[in-house]
């Protein structure tokens, strides 16, 4: 990577920390930046990613000098993750399926593909030969595979540590001064699950409560990604679980210590029906905060009518101590809520709507099907249509937040299947 391109991530980063923090920044130069990662990013795939060097080629787009041309005509919808053949997994042909992902990135990896029975098994040889495999929720019961190279999973685990302090504030004397009760299983395969992998890399001390009776499984089949044994225990199926849980938050309300609650909506609903059921409160500092993110797949029924209020009669937090994350499997940033009720999107990406005919809608209030660009997406095509409908502000926000966000629920678009992320819980 160019050196000056380099310096413009790194300036991204910096910017999304400074914003974060309520301090000024020139959205000017930060818009620029971006917009030149991002055609780096065209370039780079264009290069090398088969299936958006067919389509510049088909549309003719493949002298670009400005984002605006990226954002009317080259964005992709996120079921290009989904356009393996059918036959592939049905009939375990991990060397095709090992091709697919080498035409929809600049990766060619060549993994020992020897014995492999299953889809964990492929991606534990995957990750051997240096690529990571995320999945989607694959609530259709077609997963999404996401390929990711060396730099953009390290953007995936750790850009959010540049902007995550905007719901909470920073870190006692620079050092982490909170604990994490992550309501997921370690090591898994999905986007929420490498979020919570994340955060453990934040964190001070860490207790993995699984929202299922699976708790110990670790679906990328690597013990290294599993967590500390001793601070893990069942999922809420177990007996024992709440128990460890409740102990584990328990030394850390002793200790004097911040406390992080993270998970999907689904699972955190899981967590507060069974301590009400068994009448087992969690000792909760005073200083807690709950983030959910992903949406309510694999929850069985309607959504709860009132989440906000099942939190608080189960955990006792208000809706000012409870946040919401929007993202995508296939992107490598989020977007939090404020108190507002905005998702902000962070100086790291580049946020549009679009109408029917996929331009760009103008204005500082506009609604439509939302685009994300990822400059960090370095080794697969980061130009994103996430098939979700939200109405994009770009006034500033009661918050004092400047920049641009997405104001109410956001939904997934008619016509389109149902995604894990989408229809982000609100709490407020």
């Amino acid at each position: 990577m160019a050196d000056g391109l380099e310096r413009e991530l790194a300036g991204l980063l910096v910017a999304s920390r400074l914003w974060s923090g309520h301090r000024p920044i020139d959205p000017v130069r930060v818009r620029r930046a971006r917009e030149v990662a991002l055609l780096a990013n065209h370039y780079r795939y264009l290069e090398s990613v088969p299936v958006y060097r067919r389509l510049a080629l088909e549309l003719d787009r493949t002298e670009v000098d400005e984002l605006a041309t990226i954002i009317d005509e080259l964005l992709l919808g996120v079921s290009l993750f989904k356009s393996y053949d059918d036959g592939l997994l049905a009939d375990r042909d991990w060397a095709g399926l090992t091709d697919w992902v080498g035409e929809i990135s600049t990766l060619a990896p060549e993994p020992d593909l020897d014995g492999v029975a299953d889809l964990d098994g492929w991606r534990a040889r995957m990750r051997q030969a240096g690529v990571a495999i995320t999945l989607s929720s694959g609530t259709s019961g077609r997963p999404s595979i996401i390929p990711r190279d060396a730099a953009t999973l390290t953007a995936m685990r750790n850009n959010g540590q540049c902007y995550s302090t905007l719901a909470w504030g920073g870190y006692a004397d620079g050092r982490p001064d909170f604990d994490c009760l992550l309501v997921t299983r370690p090591g898994g395969a999905q986007g929420l699950d490498a979020v919570a992998t994340g955060l453990t890399q934040l964190s001070g001390r860490v207790h993995w409560l699984a929202p299922d009776a699976s708790g110990d499984r670790n679906d990328a089949g690597d013990p290294d990604d599993a967590g500390d044994p001793d601070e893990r225990d069942g999922g809420l199926g177990d007996p024992a679980a709440l128990r460890a849980a409740s102990q584990f938050v328990d030394r850390t309300r002793r200790d004097g210590r911040r406390l992080l609650i993270f998970g999907a909506p689904a699972g955190v609903a899981r967590l507060c029906t069974a301590i009400l059921d068994r009448a087992r409160p969690l000792p909760l500092p005073a200083d807690t905060l709950l983030v959910t993110g992903g949406g309510w797949k694999g929850w069985s029924g309607a959504e709860p009518v009132d989440f906000a209020g099942l939190v608080t009669d189960a955990l006792g937090l208000t809706p000012a101590q409870t946040t919401d994350v929007y993202g995508l499997s296939e992107s490598n940033a989020y977007l939090l809520r404020c108190a507002a009720g905005r998702y902000h999107v962070p100086p790291v990406l580049e946020a549009a709507v679009v109408g029917p005919d996929l331009r760009a809608l103008a204005g500082p209030d506009a609604s439509g099907l939302i685009a994300l660009l990822d400059p960090f997406a370095f080794c697969y095509p980061g130009f994103l249509l996430t098939g979700d409908w939200g109405r994009l502000q770009r006034t500033p926000c009661d918050c004092g937040l400047e920049g641009p966000g997405f104001v109410g629920r956001i939904e997934r678009a008619a016509g389109q299947p149902a995604k894990g992320c989408a229809g982000a819980s609100v709490l407020a």
